[in-house]
Parts: structure tokens; sequence; C-alpha cells
């Protein structure tokens, strides 16, 4: 699990994780969310603040971090406050669940850029005659 707070909407983070299927489930508390830190001595609070939790596999931890604190770095006064926590216990099916979610795309061999053959055309010609067709046969 990934956790961490952030200033305004976390939208496009979310879009990239799971599009990258970095993540495979997200919760994003918004109403009530304060946080305090110290900054330079000085008790600095912040009222406006998302608390987003994150679930992901494994081998796929260290690029969450990465585009999350990409994501958040440029918008904050002090170091990004990512922490990630193991799972220790839990659902045997949901932990499968979320490894399953999670797998790296080869996109080099999915079905979706696999170029279309190309359609096949009606046929346009028509038998006007059944003696049409009786002629065709006896001049073959």
């Amino acid at each position: 699990m990934v956790e961490m707070t952030s200033h305004g909407d976390p939208a496009d983070l979310l879009y990239t994780l799971f599009k990258g299927t970095m993540i495979a489930d997200s919760i994003n508390v918004v109403n009530q969310v304060k946080r305090k830190y110290a900054n330079g001595g000085k008790l600095t609070e912040d009222n406006e603040r998302h608390k987003l939790s994150f679930l992901t596999s494994d081998d796929r931890v260290a690029e969450v971090v990465m585009a999350a604190t990409k994501w958040a770095g440029s918008s904050e006064k002090i170091p990004v406050d990512v922490v990630v926590a193991p799972l220790a216990t839990g659902s045997k099916d949901y932990i499968n669940w979320i490894k399953q979610q999670t797998l790296k795309r080869d996109d080099g061999t999915a079905f979706f850029n696999q170029q279309a053959e190309t359609a096949m055309s009606a046929l346009t010609t028509t038998v006007q005659d059944v003696s049409d067709i009786a002629h065709i046969q006896t001049n073959s």
C-alpha cells in the first residue's frame, strides 16, 4: 500500500497510475484532511489536502512512488510524503487480484496493436435469369 497527501485534485495522477497498470485500487479522501508538520522549527498546518491510498503489487511500488513524487513535487513546500507499507495480512483473493491488475503490459504484443486485414467487398454481379445460368453451364 502506498499512501500520500496532496494539494488539489489528483485526477491526472490517478489516470496515469491506472493507465500504466501501476495500481489496482485507490482511495481519495477529500473531506476533513488536515496535515500538521514542522517546517524550519515552526508548526505548519494545512487544511486543504487529499489523503490518497494506492494498492499495488511489490513489483510496481517503485514506479508508483516515482510517479507520485514527480506529480506532487512541483507543488509542495516540503518533501512529498509518500509512504509505503507492506500488506502483512488480507484477503488472499484480493491480494491476488491486485497482482493480476498490476501486471506490466507488453504493448508490442497486444491485440490492439495488430494491423486489421483489408475488408472483403461484397459481390455486385447478379444473375438475371435462370436461363442465363443454364446457358453458362452448357458453354463451359
